[in-house]
Protein backbone atom coordinates (compact mmCIF):
# COMPACT_ATOMS: atom_id res chain seq x y z
CA UNK A 1 0.00 0.00 0.00
CA UNK A 2 3.05 2.43 0.72
CA UNK A 3 4.49 2.06 -2.71
CA UNK A 4 1.03 2.15 -4.45
CA UNK A 5 0.35 5.11 -2.68
CA UNK A 6 3.93 6.65 -3.55
CA UNK A 7 3.31 5.62 -6.54
CA UNK A 8 0.26 7.74 -7.27
CA UNK A 9 1.31 10.92 -5.66
CA UNK A 10 4.26 10.88 -7.82
CA UNK A 11 1.96 10.09 -11.12
CA UNK A 12 -0.43 13.24 -10.15
CA UNK A 13 2.72 15.15 -9.70
CA UNK A 14 4.50 14.60 -12.78
CA UNK A 15 1.44 14.65 -15.17
CA UNK A 16 0.37 18.12 -13.24
CA UNK A 17 3.75 19.60 -14.02
CA UNK A 18 3.59 17.95 -17.74
CA UNK A 19 0.87 19.35 -18.42
CA UNK A 20 1.56 23.24 -17.01
CA UNK A 21 5.29 23.50 -18.60
CA UNK A 22 5.29 27.69 -18.24
CA UNK A 23 4.45 27.15 -14.78
CA UNK A 24 6.56 24.24 -13.64
CA UNK A 25 9.89 26.28 -16.10
CA UNK A 26 8.82 29.42 -13.72
CA UNK A 27 9.00 27.35 -10.20
CA UNK A 28 12.00 26.28 -11.54
CA UNK A 29 13.78 29.62 -11.93
CA UNK A 30 12.50 31.16 -8.99
CA UNK A 31 13.85 28.52 -6.56
CA UNK A 32 16.90 29.50 -8.22
CA UNK A 33 18.14 27.12 -11.24
CA UNK A 34 19.84 29.17 -13.60
CA UNK A 35 17.69 30.30 -16.70
CA UNK A 36 19.48 28.36 -19.44
CA UNK A 37 18.91 25.22 -17.38
CA UNK A 38 15.22 25.90 -16.51
CA UNK A 39 13.54 24.64 -19.78
CA UNK A 40 15.31 20.74 -19.82
CA UNK A 41 14.65 20.68 -16.03
CA UNK A 42 11.16 21.71 -16.17
CA UNK A 43 10.35 18.91 -19.16
CA UNK A 44 12.93 16.30 -17.17
CA UNK A 45 11.47 16.59 -13.85
CA UNK A 46 8.07 15.39 -14.37
CA UNK A 47 9.36 12.53 -16.70
CA UNK A 48 11.58 11.51 -13.48
CA UNK A 49 8.60 10.98 -11.42
CA UNK A 50 6.60 8.81 -13.71
CA UNK A 51 9.73 7.02 -14.24
CA UNK A 52 9.82 6.36 -10.03
CA UNK A 53 6.12 6.09 -9.93
CA UNK A 54 6.17 2.94 -12.46
CA UNK A 55 9.64 1.62 -10.87
CA UNK A 56 7.38 2.00 -7.41
CA UNK A 57 4.79 -0.70 -8.44
CA UNK A 58 6.54 -3.76 -9.26
CA UNK A 59 8.54 -5.60 -6.29
CA UNK A 60 11.74 -6.22 -8.27
CA UNK A 61 12.33 -2.62 -9.49
CA UNK A 62 10.33 -1.09 -5.90
CA UNK A 63 13.81 -1.03 -4.70
CA UNK A 64 15.64 1.25 -7.03
CA UNK A 65 12.05 3.06 -6.95
CA UNK A 66 12.18 4.11 -4.07
CA UNK A 67 15.83 5.33 -4.05
CA UNK A 68 15.31 7.18 -6.88
CA UNK A 69 11.93 8.82 -4.91
CA UNK A 70 14.28 9.59 -1.51
CA UNK A 71 16.40 11.22 -4.19
CA UNK A 72 13.81 13.59 -5.37
CA UNK A 73 12.16 13.96 -2.24
CA UNK A 74 15.85 14.93 -0.65
CA UNK A 75 16.05 17.15 -3.36
CA UNK A 76 12.75 18.83 -3.09
CA UNK A 77 13.58 19.59 0.38
CA UNK A 78 16.86 21.18 0.12
CA UNK A 79 15.98 23.81 -2.58
CA UNK A 80 12.70 24.93 0.09
CA UNK A 81 15.63 24.97 2.69
CA UNK A 82 17.44 26.81 0.93
CA UNK A 83 15.03 29.69 -0.11
CA UNK A 84 13.58 29.70 3.27
CA UNK A 85 17.09 30.20 4.71
CA UNK A 86 17.65 33.49 2.38
CA UNK A 87 14.22 34.86 3.28
CA UNK A 88 12.36 33.74 0.26
CA UNK A 89 9.48 31.71 -0.37
CA UNK A 90 8.68 30.98 -4.10
CA UNK A 91 5.53 28.94 -5.07
CA UNK A 92 6.29 25.34 -4.53
CA UNK A 93 3.92 24.51 -7.98
CA UNK A 94 4.36 20.63 -6.62
CA UNK A 95 1.07 19.27 -8.44
CA UNK A 96 1.12 22.02 -11.57
CA UNK A 97 -2.44 23.64 -11.37
CA UNK A 98 -4.08 21.39 -9.31
CA UNK A 99 -1.77 22.90 -6.46
CA UNK A 100 0.61 25.21 -5.74
CA UNK A 101 1.84 27.22 -2.50
CA UNK A 102 4.77 29.23 -1.07
CA UNK A 103 7.53 27.18 0.27
CA UNK A 104 7.11 26.53 3.89
CA UNK A 105 8.37 24.57 6.80
CA UNK A 106 5.18 22.77 6.08
CA UNK A 107 5.94 21.56 2.59
CA UNK A 108 9.44 20.64 4.27
CA UNK A 109 7.69 18.47 7.35
CA UNK A 110 5.43 17.12 4.56
CA UNK A 111 8.85 15.89 1.82
CA UNK A 112 10.43 14.80 5.08
CA UNK A 113 7.39 12.81 6.16
CA UNK A 114 6.78 10.97 2.82
CA UNK A 115 11.18 10.16 2.91
CA UNK A 116 10.18 7.75 5.66
CA UNK A 117 7.64 6.34 3.83
CA UNK A 118 10.12 5.71 1.13
CA UNK A 119 12.31 4.74 3.91
CA UNK A 120 10.35 2.00 5.27
CA UNK A 121 9.85 0.68 1.04
CA UNK A 122 13.70 0.76 0.61
CA UNK A 123 14.30 -0.84 3.65
CA UNK A 124 12.10 -4.27 2.90
CA UNK A 125 13.38 -4.34 -0.16
CA UNK A 126 12.91 -7.40 -2.37
CA UNK A 127 10.39 -8.52 0.19
CA UNK A 128 8.70 -5.28 -0.31
CA UNK A 129 5.23 -6.68 -0.22
CA UNK A 130 3.10 -8.40 -2.74
CA UNK A 131 3.23 -7.38 -6.85
CA UNK A 132 0.12 -5.59 -8.24
CA UNK A 133 1.10 -7.13 -11.70
CA UNK A 134 1.79 -10.63 -10.67
CA UNK A 135 -1.48 -10.35 -8.91
CA UNK A 136 -3.49 -9.66 -12.05
CA UNK A 137 -1.89 -12.98 -13.41
CA UNK A 138 -3.80 -15.07 -10.29
CA UNK A 139 -6.97 -13.88 -10.87
CA UNK A 140 -9.89 -15.48 -13.47
CA UNK A 141 -10.47 -13.67 -16.74
CA UNK A 142 -13.91 -12.66 -15.72
CA UNK A 143 -12.76 -10.82 -12.62
CA UNK A 144 -9.70 -8.99 -14.25
CA UNK A 145 -12.15 -8.14 -16.83
CA UNK A 146 -14.25 -6.43 -14.35
CA UNK A 147 -11.78 -4.77 -12.77
CA UNK A 148 -10.82 -3.13 -15.96
CA UNK A 149 -14.29 -2.45 -16.80
CA UNK A 150 -14.16 -0.67 -13.47
CA UNK A 151 -11.36 1.11 -13.84
CA UNK A 152 -12.50 2.38 -17.34
CA UNK A 153 -15.85 3.73 -15.96
CA UNK A 154 -13.95 5.49 -12.99
CA UNK A 155 -11.18 7.01 -15.08
CA UNK A 156 -13.91 8.00 -17.70
CA UNK A 157 -16.32 9.34 -14.09
CA UNK A 158 -12.92 11.23 -13.02
CA UNK A 159 -12.46 12.86 -16.43
CA UNK A 160 -16.36 14.01 -16.79
CA UNK A 161 -16.26 15.72 -13.26
CA UNK A 162 -12.77 17.63 -14.74
CA UNK A 163 -14.35 18.49 -17.52
CA UNK A 164 -17.41 20.29 -16.21
CA UNK A 165 -15.08 21.86 -13.94
CA UNK A 166 -13.17 23.50 -16.33
CA UNK A 167 -16.38 24.05 -18.45
CA UNK A 168 -18.31 25.79 -15.46
CA UNK A 169 -14.87 28.03 -15.04
CA UNK A 170 -14.76 28.76 -18.43
CA UNK A 171 -18.29 29.96 -18.78
CA UNK A 172 -17.86 32.20 -15.38
CA UNK A 173 -14.45 34.04 -17.11
CA UNK A 174 -16.56 34.57 -20.31
CA UNK A 175 -19.84 35.98 -18.24
CA UNK A 176 -17.57 38.32 -16.14
CA UNK A 177 -15.70 39.31 -19.58
CA UNK A 178 -18.98 39.54 -21.09
CA UNK A 179 -19.78 42.17 -18.36
CA UNK A 180 -16.66 44.05 -18.64
CA UNK A 181 -17.28 44.49 -22.51
CA UNK A 182 -20.58 45.68 -21.88
CA UNK A 183 -19.49 48.17 -18.63
CA UNK A 184 -16.73 49.38 -21.00
CA UNK A 185 -18.91 50.33 -23.74
CA UNK A 186 -21.42 51.95 -21.27
CA UNK A 187 -18.99 54.34 -20.71
CA UNK A 188 -18.57 54.49 -24.56
CA UNK A 189 -22.32 55.54 -24.63
CA UNK A 190 -23.28 52.76 -26.62
CA UNK A 191 -26.95 51.29 -25.72
CA UNK A 192 -26.12 47.46 -24.17
CA UNK A 193 -28.55 45.63 -22.81
CA UNK A 194 -32.62 44.13 -23.57
CA UNK A 195 -33.98 47.64 -23.03
CA UNK A 196 -34.61 49.05 -26.50
CA UNK A 197 -34.45 53.15 -25.59
CA UNK A 198 -30.62 53.87 -26.08
CA UNK A 199 -28.67 54.32 -22.87
CA UNK A 200 -26.47 57.43 -22.90
CA UNK A 201 -23.62 57.39 -21.09
CA UNK A 202 -23.11 59.25 -17.85
CA UNK A 203 -22.15 63.03 -17.61
CA UNK A 204 -18.50 63.73 -16.74
CA UNK A 205 -18.20 64.32 -12.99
CA UNK A 206 -17.38 68.43 -12.17
CA UNK A 207 -18.79 71.73 -13.51
CA UNK A 208 -18.33 72.93 -17.42
CA UNK A 209 -14.56 73.63 -18.36
CA UNK A 210 -14.35 77.44 -18.26
CA UNK A 211 -17.56 77.99 -16.15
CA UNK A 212 -16.73 80.29 -13.47
CA UNK A 213 -15.24 78.39 -10.08
CA UNK A 214 -17.68 78.89 -7.51
CA UNK A 215 -16.29 81.29 -4.82
CA UNK A 216 -16.07 80.35 -1.10
CA UNK A 217 -14.41 81.75 2.27
CA UNK A 218 -13.37 79.14 4.39
CA UNK A 219 -11.33 78.72 8.04
CA UNK A 220 -7.62 77.57 8.25
CA UNK A 221 -6.31 75.10 10.93
CA UNK A 222 -5.26 78.38 12.71
CA UNK A 223 -9.26 79.76 12.32
CA UNK A 224 -7.90 82.47 9.72
CA UNK A 225 -10.34 82.92 6.54
CA UNK A 226 -8.77 81.88 3.23
CA UNK A 227 -10.98 82.74 -0.10
CA UNK A 228 -10.48 81.28 -3.77
CA UNK A 229 -9.38 85.12 -4.30
CA UNK A 230 -6.41 85.24 -2.13
CA UNK A 231 -5.41 81.71 -3.43
CA UNK A 232 -4.70 82.89 -6.75
CA UNK A 233 -3.75 85.87 -5.57
CA UNK A 234 -0.29 84.54 -6.74
CA UNK A 235 -1.79 83.85 -10.13
CA UNK A 236 -0.66 80.07 -10.40
CA UNK A 237 -3.67 77.20 -11.17
CA UNK A 238 -4.95 76.23 -7.90
CA UNK A 239 -5.75 72.34 -7.55
CA UNK A 240 -8.48 71.94 -4.90
CA UNK A 241 -8.34 68.34 -3.63
CA UNK A 242 -11.25 67.65 -1.31
CA UNK A 243 -10.53 64.93 1.55
CA UNK A 244 -11.73 63.64 4.89
CA UNK A 245 -9.60 63.06 7.83
CA UNK A 246 -11.44 59.29 8.34
CA UNK A 247 -10.94 58.11 4.70
CA UNK A 248 -7.96 55.93 4.05
CA UNK A 249 -7.31 56.80 0.28
CA UNK A 250 -6.78 60.32 1.11
CA UNK A 251 -4.60 59.39 3.95
CA UNK A 252 -2.49 57.76 1.13
CA UNK A 253 -2.45 60.72 -0.91
CA UNK A 254 -1.69 63.25 1.36
CA UNK A 255 2.38 62.77 1.80
CA UNK A 256 2.18 62.86 -2.17
CA UNK A 257 0.53 66.02 -2.15
CA UNK A 258 2.80 67.42 0.23
CA UNK A 259 5.79 66.77 -2.05
CA UNK A 260 4.04 67.67 -4.91
CA UNK A 261 3.43 71.33 -3.63
CA UNK A 262 7.30 71.07 -2.73
CA UNK A 263 8.34 70.53 -6.17
CA UNK A 264 5.48 72.95 -8.34
CA UNK A 265 5.37 75.68 -5.65
CA UNK A 266 6.34 78.30 -8.08
CA UNK A 267 3.95 76.58 -10.65
CA UNK A 268 0.77 75.48 -8.84
CA UNK A 269 -1.03 76.10 -5.56
CA UNK A 270 -2.84 73.07 -3.81
CA UNK A 271 -5.48 73.60 -1.65
CA UNK A 272 -7.38 71.13 0.86
CA UNK A 273 -10.81 71.08 1.19
CA UNK A 274 -11.65 68.83 4.35
CA UNK A 275 -14.69 68.04 6.41
CA UNK A 276 -14.80 67.69 10.55
CA UNK A 277 -13.25 69.65 13.50
CA UNK A 278 -10.11 71.51 13.34
CA UNK A 279 -8.73 69.23 15.52
CA UNK A 280 -9.13 65.80 14.01
CA UNK A 281 -7.91 67.26 10.75
CA UNK A 282 -4.90 68.76 12.65
CA UNK A 283 -4.27 65.42 13.70
CA UNK A 284 -4.79 63.95 10.59
CA UNK A 285 -4.08 66.32 7.80
CA UNK A 286 -1.60 69.49 9.59
CA UNK A 287 1.37 66.93 10.33
CA UNK A 288 1.93 67.20 6.59
CA UNK A 289 2.31 71.06 6.66
CA UNK A 290 0.61 72.02 3.74
CA UNK A 291 0.19 75.72 3.60
CA UNK A 292 -3.43 75.77 2.47
CA UNK A 293 -5.47 73.51 4.67
CA UNK A 294 -9.31 74.68 4.79
CA UNK A 295 -12.34 73.18 6.80
CA UNK A 296 -16.01 73.08 4.86
CA UNK A 297 -18.75 72.70 7.49
CA UNK A 298 -20.72 70.56 5.69
CA UNK A 299 -19.33 69.49 2.25
CA UNK A 300 -20.76 72.67 0.99
CA UNK A 301 -17.83 73.76 -1.22
CA UNK A 302 -17.38 70.50 -2.54
CA UNK A 303 -21.45 69.71 -3.75
CA UNK A 304 -20.97 73.62 -5.38
CA UNK A 305 -17.91 71.99 -7.65
CA UNK A 306 -19.93 68.31 -7.58
CA UNK A 307 -17.42 66.78 -6.34
CA UNK A 308 -19.07 64.01 -4.29
CA UNK A 309 -16.43 61.49 -3.22
CA UNK A 310 -13.25 61.94 -1.25
CA UNK A 311 -10.38 62.09 -2.81
CA UNK A 312 -11.68 64.12 -5.33
CA UNK A 313 -9.90 67.00 -6.79
CA UNK A 314 -10.20 70.17 -9.27
CA UNK A 315 -8.37 72.77 -11.15
CA UNK A 316 -9.10 76.33 -11.06
CA UNK A 317 -6.98 78.63 -13.76
CA UNK A 318 -5.67 81.75 -12.41
CA UNK A 319 -8.63 83.56 -14.10
CA UNK A 320 -10.95 81.77 -11.47
CA UNK A 321 -12.41 79.35 -14.57
CA UNK A 322 -12.67 75.58 -13.92
CA UNK A 323 -9.66 74.34 -15.87
CA UNK A 324 -10.71 70.53 -15.08
CA UNK A 325 -13.19 68.42 -14.88
CA UNK A 326 -14.00 66.59 -11.18
CA UNK A 327 -10.84 63.46 -10.79
CA UNK A 328 -12.52 61.25 -8.29
CA UNK A 329 -9.78 58.67 -6.72
CA UNK A 330 -5.91 58.84 -5.88
CA UNK A 331 -4.98 57.90 -9.67
CA UNK A 332 -7.58 60.41 -11.25
CA UNK A 333 -5.99 62.83 -8.88
CA UNK A 334 -2.32 61.79 -9.66
CA UNK A 335 -3.41 62.35 -13.57
CA UNK A 336 -4.91 65.26 -13.12
CA UNK A 337 -1.84 66.67 -11.69
CA UNK A 338 -0.10 65.50 -14.82
CA UNK A 339 -1.81 65.64 -17.80
CA UNK A 340 -5.47 66.93 -18.02
CA UNK A 341 -3.90 70.55 -17.06
CA UNK A 342 -4.79 71.58 -20.96
CA UNK A 343 -7.04 75.01 -20.00
CA UNK A 344 -5.14 78.55 -20.88
CA UNK A 345 -3.37 79.27 -17.80
CA UNK A 346 -1.95 75.49 -16.60
CA UNK A 347 1.59 75.16 -16.07
CA UNK A 348 3.93 74.57 -18.60
CA UNK A 349 5.40 71.57 -17.10
CA UNK A 350 1.85 69.97 -16.72
CA UNK A 351 1.11 70.29 -20.41
CA UNK A 352 0.70 67.94 -22.65
CA UNK A 353 2.98 68.49 -26.10
CA UNK A 354 0.78 69.82 -28.47
CA UNK A 355 -2.30 70.39 -26.06
CA UNK A 356 -4.34 73.95 -25.13
CA UNK A 357 -7.87 75.13 -24.72
CA UNK A 358 -8.87 71.46 -24.56
CA UNK A 359 -7.40 70.30 -27.74
CA UNK A 360 -6.51 66.79 -28.43
CA UNK A 361 -2.68 66.39 -28.90
CA UNK A 362 -1.27 66.99 -32.55
CA UNK A 363 0.75 64.38 -34.31
CA UNK A 364 4.13 64.25 -33.39
CA UNK A 365 7.24 63.22 -35.30
CA UNK A 366 9.06 59.99 -33.85
CA UNK A 367 12.63 61.33 -32.56
CA UNK A 368 15.12 59.50 -34.60
CA UNK A 369 18.62 57.46 -33.76
CA UNK A 370 20.81 60.35 -32.34
CA UNK A 371 17.88 62.84 -31.07
CA UNK A 372 17.91 63.95 -27.48
CA UNK A 373 15.21 61.78 -25.64
CA UNK A 374 11.77 63.45 -24.96
CA UNK A 375 11.99 65.38 -21.19
CA UNK A 376 9.16 64.34 -19.62
CA UNK A 377 8.09 64.24 -16.07
CA UNK A 378 6.05 61.26 -14.54
CA UNK A 379 4.54 59.67 -11.91
CA UNK A 380 6.51 57.12 -9.57
CA UNK A 381 4.83 54.38 -8.50
CA UNK A 382 5.03 55.94 -4.99
CA UNK A 383 3.27 58.95 -6.23
CA UNK A 384 6.70 60.94 -6.36
CA UNK A 385 6.82 63.15 -9.52
CA UNK A 386 10.20 62.74 -11.68
CA UNK A 387 11.82 63.37 -14.51
CA UNK A 388 13.01 60.93 -17.20
CA UNK A 389 15.99 62.48 -17.43
CA UNK A 390 17.18 61.69 -14.31
CA UNK A 391 17.87 58.12 -15.19
CA UNK A 392 19.98 58.78 -17.70
CA UNK A 393 23.76 58.05 -17.00
CA UNK A 394 24.06 54.05 -17.67
CA UNK A 395 22.48 52.89 -21.16
CA UNK A 396 18.69 52.74 -20.21
CA UNK A 397 16.30 50.48 -22.26
CA UNK A 398 12.73 52.17 -21.81
CA UNK A 399 10.27 49.43 -22.37
CA UNK A 400 6.58 50.97 -22.82
CA UNK A 401 4.15 48.45 -21.14
CA UNK A 402 0.47 48.04 -20.03
CA UNK A 403 -0.16 45.54 -17.04
CA UNK A 404 -3.43 44.70 -19.04
CA UNK A 405 -1.82 43.40 -22.53
CA UNK A 406 -1.93 39.98 -23.56
CA UNK A 407 1.36 40.23 -25.30
CA UNK A 408 3.20 42.29 -22.58
CA UNK A 409 1.91 39.49 -20.28
CA UNK A 410 3.74 36.84 -22.44
CA UNK A 411 6.96 38.59 -21.59
CA UNK A 412 6.71 38.74 -18.04
CA UNK A 413 8.50 35.18 -17.28
CA UNK A 414 11.53 36.23 -19.56
CA UNK A 415 11.85 40.36 -18.17
CA UNK A 416 11.73 37.99 -14.26
CA UNK A 417 14.84 36.21 -15.50
CA UNK A 418 16.41 38.72 -17.21
CA UNK A 419 16.61 40.77 -14.02
CA UNK A 420 18.03 37.75 -12.42
CA UNK A 421 20.65 36.97 -14.48
CA UNK A 422 21.17 39.88 -16.93
CA UNK A 423 23.78 39.99 -19.76
CA UNK A 424 27.40 41.41 -19.96
CA UNK A 425 26.75 45.01 -20.31
CA UNK A 426 23.16 44.81 -20.53
CA UNK A 427 21.27 48.26 -20.66
CA UNK A 428 19.53 49.68 -17.20
CA UNK A 429 15.76 48.67 -17.15
CA UNK A 430 12.52 51.43 -17.39
CA UNK A 431 9.57 50.62 -17.44
CA UNK A 432 6.84 53.00 -18.44
CA UNK A 433 3.32 51.67 -17.96
CA UNK A 434 -1.04 52.23 -18.12
CA UNK A 435 -2.79 51.16 -15.61
CA UNK A 436 -3.17 51.13 -12.07
CA UNK A 437 -0.59 51.16 -9.11
CA UNK A 438 -1.67 48.26 -7.63
CA UNK A 439 -1.70 45.96 -11.24
CA UNK A 440 1.58 47.51 -11.74
CA UNK A 441 2.82 46.40 -8.50
CA UNK A 442 1.32 43.08 -9.32
CA UNK A 443 3.74 42.68 -11.95
CA UNK A 444 6.30 41.31 -9.52
CA UNK A 445 8.66 43.01 -11.95
CA UNK A 446 12.03 44.08 -9.54
CA UNK A 447 13.09 47.50 -12.12
CA UNK A 448 11.56 50.93 -11.80
CA UNK A 449 8.05 51.43 -12.81
CA UNK A 450 6.99 55.33 -14.36
CA UNK A 451 3.41 55.95 -14.58
CA UNK A 452 2.13 57.10 -18.15
CA UNK A 453 -1.69 57.10 -17.81
CA UNK A 454 -2.24 59.35 -20.94
CA UNK A 455 0.04 57.41 -23.25
CA UNK A 456 2.35 60.94 -23.40
CA UNK A 457 5.43 59.33 -22.96
CA UNK A 458 4.33 56.90 -25.93
CA UNK A 459 3.41 59.76 -27.80
CA UNK A 460 6.86 61.42 -27.62
CA UNK A 461 8.69 59.05 -28.60
CA UNK A 462 6.33 57.37 -31.46
CA UNK A 463 5.36 54.14 -29.92
CA UNK A 464 1.89 53.23 -30.84
CA UNK A 465 1.63 49.99 -28.90
CA UNK A 466 3.13 47.58 -26.09
CA UNK A 467 5.02 45.76 -25.86
CA UNK A 468 7.75 48.31 -27.27
CA UNK A 469 11.21 49.41 -26.27
CA UNK A 470 13.75 52.05 -27.10
CA UNK A 471 17.57 52.15 -26.21
CA UNK A 472 18.85 55.58 -24.64
CA UNK A 473 22.36 56.38 -24.54
CA UNK A 474 24.80 57.24 -21.63
CA UNK A 475 24.25 61.12 -22.91
CA UNK A 476 20.42 60.94 -22.80
CA UNK A 477 20.20 60.70 -26.71
CA UNK A 478 18.19 57.73 -28.67
CA UNK A 479 20.18 54.73 -29.69
CA UNK A 480 18.04 52.40 -31.68
CA UNK A 481 14.81 52.38 -33.13
CA UNK A 482 11.56 51.10 -31.65
CA UNK A 483 11.83 47.62 -31.32
CA UNK A 484 8.07 46.73 -31.25
CA UNK A 485 6.89 42.91 -29.56
CA UNK A 486 8.31 40.93 -27.03
CA UNK A 487 10.78 39.27 -28.78
CA UNK A 488 12.02 42.07 -30.52
CA UNK A 489 12.65 44.21 -27.09
CA UNK A 490 14.08 41.20 -25.37
CA UNK A 491 16.85 41.23 -27.90
CA UNK A 492 17.77 44.68 -27.26
CA UNK A 493 17.31 43.75 -23.92
CA UNK A 494 20.42 41.01 -24.72
CA UNK A 495 22.39 42.56 -26.84
CA UNK A 496 20.92 40.80 -29.98
CA UNK A 497 20.55 43.10 -32.02
CA UNK A 498 22.89 46.46 -32.93
CA UNK A 499 22.47 49.52 -31.71
CA UNK A 500 21.29 52.28 -34.35
CA UNK A 501 23.49 55.63 -34.43
CA UNK A 502 22.44 58.46 -36.30
CA UNK A 503 25.55 59.88 -38.76
CA UNK A 504 27.86 62.43 -36.96
CA UNK A 505 26.28 66.15 -37.32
Amino acid sequence: MARLALAGLFVVSGLSKLRDRTGTRRAVVEFGCPHPLAGPVAFLLPLTELATAVALVPSASATWGGVAAIGLLMAFSAAIAVNLARGRRPDCHCFGQLHSAPASPAALARNITLAAVVGFVVWHGGEAGSDPIAWTQKVSGTDLAMLIVGTVCLVLFAFGGWFMFQLLMQHGRLLARVESLEEALRTQGVAVGTSEQPQLAPAPAGLPIGAPAPIFDLPNLDGERVSLDSLLAAKRPVLLTFTHPGCDPCKSLLPQLARWQQNFAEQLTIALLSEGSAEDNAAEIGRYELPHILLQEDREVGVSYQAHSTPSAVLVRPDGTIGSRVAEGTDAVRRLLLSSAAADGAPEAFRLPGTGNGAEPSPQQAPRPGDPAPSLQLLELGGDVVALADFWGPETLILFWDPSCGFCQQMVLDLMAWEASPPLRAPQLLIVSTGSVEANRAMGLQSPILLDHSSEAMRAFGAHGTPTGILIDVDGSIASELAVGGAAVMSLARREQPRVFAAVR
